[in-house]
This record gives C-alpha cells, structure tokens and sequence, in this order.
C-alpha cells in the first residue's frame, strides 16, 4: 500500500479506492495503519466518491474531517492527531 504525494504538494492523497477492495474493519484499519505511518506528520488528504457513504463513515470515525466538495467527491482531510485513533 503506497500514500502517494499530491501533484502540487507534499500532502498525501488517498482515493477509497482501494478500501473497496477490503473487507472487514481489520483490513481497512490495517491498511489506515500503514497510510498513517508513511504520512508521519502530514495529514492525509482523501477523496470519497459522494455515493460511498459507507466509506465515509469509516473514515470519520477514524477522525477525518470535511473538507471540500467536487462534482463526484467529498474531499476530507485526516489530522495526524487523529493516527492515534488506530492504536
């Protein structure tokens, strides 16, 4: 799993993508783990797409925020004071 900078800025950026792919609350949370350790300071910026409410969710209770909103996605960011979640 690899949190790839975006193109304009240090920031990493994580499409739910690849949580799709994952089932169970153990997978993702792992896969979180790991996103949360190559940002290290950094929050972590994610794009939703709108209609994945589950994903969503997911996130929030991990601690990301609304950010903005695109035509087909909620952009939230994840603080890294809220990595400690995962522990």
């Amino acid at each position: 799993m690899e949190c790839r900078p975006a193109v304009d800025d240090d920031v990493p950026w994580l499409t739910d993508t690849f949580v799709a792919a994952l089932r169970g609350d153990h997978c993702r949370t792992e896969a979180m783990r790991r996103i949360a350790a190559q940002a290290g300071e950094r929050p972590v910026q994610l794009a939703v797409l709108k209609a994945n409410t589950a994903a969503r969710r997911f996130y929030e209770q991990l601690g990301c925020r609304h950010q903005s909103t695109s035509r087909h996605h909620d952009h939230l960011v994840w603080p890294p004071a809220a990595f400690a979640t995962l522990s």
